[in-house]
């Protein structure tokens, strides 16, 4: 949708924010940063992952400039075609102080490499008024589960929780397949192609991984 319809500027997007930076500062160290969308006690996760999109101003700037997001505004944002990078992210209220930490943190990063990222806090009513038609580029979601099946309501066609609005045949199929299959290791293969293709084609981009238990 929108900029993002780009797989080097959700590359970009992804590489331009040091999130091992934010997740360190706001949360003191008590939970690690995500490489994944699954979480590393969860059956099929792909350690091999940890490591492989680390924070690079360099590279973010090199895919935009690839994407030919080169000219920039005097804000210092990038342009194309006279259309400013600026995307939109909508928040379902109320923001946990930490969650708002963590925004500011990748908004300020990203206005580095000349990236706007414009972000709005929404009563739940006006939130779902947003969600359903999806008229916005980013949004944020905390979830977990013991089953990697998890991943079907967020990177299915029809998953009601896919905000990305992935639509692949392809993706539909090796999740249809993984939650049919009753052999482990296969559906743990499945489950990596999964973690895999999303390292790659970043439609979520994972932050960290909550592993205390209150």
């Amino acid at each position: 949708y929108g900029v993002f319809a780009d797989e080097k500027v959700r590359q970009a997007f992804a590489r331009g924010v040091d999130i091992d930076a934010a997740v360190e500062e706001i949360y003191f160290g008590q939970f690690p940063r995500a490489w994944s969308i699954l979480g590393s006690t969860t059956p099929g996760y792909d350690a091999s992952l940890e490591g492989s999109w680390p924070f690079d101003q360099d590279a973010a700037n090199a895919l935009l400039d690839e994407a030919g997001w080169t000219a920039r505004d005097t804000d210092g944002i990038r342009m194309k075609d006279g259309k400013r990078l600026s995307v939109r992210w909508i928040a379902w209220t109320p923001v946990p102080d930490d969650r708002a930490a963590l925004a500011n943190a990748i908004q300020s990063d990203l206005k580095e490499i000349g990236f706007e990222v414009q972000r709005e806090v929404l009563e739940p009513g006006a939130y779902n008024e947003q969600y359903e038609p999806k008229t916005f580029d980013l949004t944020d979601w905390g979830f977990s589960g013991v089953d990697p099946d998890l991943l079907r309501s967020h990177l299915h066609t029809d998953g009601f929780q896919n905000a990305s609005q992935v639509s692949d045949p392809e993706i539909d199929a090796l999740l249809e397949k993984a939650v049919a299959t009753s052999d482990q290791d296969e559906r743990n293969e499945l489950y990596t192609q999964l973690q895999q293709w999303n390292a790659t084609y970043t439609a979520i981009v994972p932050l960290y991984s909550p592993s205390a238990i209150t």
